[in-house]
């Protein structure tokens, strides 16, 4: 009996040791994303014109309303999703729910500032990249299968994730380790990864595209070049 005993105990201890080494596992990969997405972010040609002052106003502006405009997109299906559920909606939804809330507010404050209106909203244009998200979100919305939630909550956790890099003052990003803890309450098994892993990439994807759209949009232009035509047409002016 002592031995069986002693054999229940290393087998709980040895399971104990599998959930560990997985739920590890989930927050390495779910930090690598995090770590690259924040790279790819900061490295990307618009933060580098954004930094350079080759983006013009209105073009810093629409990037930050794609960013907007996407968090707003998640809360709400995020919030659907619960409401729609026989059960309380699961406590890492709230949570989530709950910081997309509080960034979207952080950027429609910021959106305000710059524009020093609210009116913004009135003209907000949805880009190509966005059009895509939102058809995204939508199909994982209709799809009806549970395991959705695995992917809003993958899309919902990069964008939060990446807050922290909004060259916008009072916009700062959520923390980290709380985000792991909602994503890794509802990662439960091995196909659940997987479809984490791809959904955390397709986010990626969707989310780089916005600031491309954005520097096509407002192509650079040789700042020499338009001195030269600005001295030149005052001059013809003056004559």
């Amino acid at each position: 009996m002592q031995q069986f005993s002693n054999a229940n105990a290393n087998a709980g201890t040895c399971a104990g040791d599998r959930s560990a080494l997985d739920e590890a596992h989930v927050a390495g990969v779910l930090e690598a994303a995090g770590d690259s997405a924040l790279d790819c972010v900061r490295r990307s040609t618009v933060f580098r014109r954004m930094g350079d002052g080759t983006l013009p106003f209105a073009g810093r502006a629409a990037y930050l309303e794609q960013h907007w405009e996407g968090l707003r997109i998640l809360r709400s299906a995020l919030s659907e999703m619960s409401a729609a559920s026989a059960t309380s909606a699961p406590v890492p939804v709230v949570t989530l729910c709950s910081a997309l809330s509080a960034a979207t507010d952080q950027f429609s404050r910021a959106l305000d500032r710059a524009h020093a209106t609210a009116r913004w909203r009135d003209r907000h244009v949805t880009m190509p990249s966005m059009l895509q998200f939102r058809r995204h979100i939508g199909e994982l919305q209709e799809d009806g299968d549970g395991g959705n939630v695995v992917a809003l909550v993958a899309h919902a956790y990069l964008r939060l994730y990446v807050c922290r890099a909004c060259p916008e003052p009072g916009v700062t990003g959520r923390d980290p380790r709380m985000l792991q803890d909602a994503v890794l309450a509802v990662v439960r098994d091995e196909e659940a990864l997987e479809q984490l892993s791809e959904e955390l990439s397709v986010a990626l994807l969707l989310m780089m595209q916005h600031g491309a759209d954005v520097c096509r949009g407002y192509p650079e232009r040789d700042a020499d070049s338009g001195c030269a035509v600005t001295v030149s047409t005052i001059r013809r002016a003056l004559r």
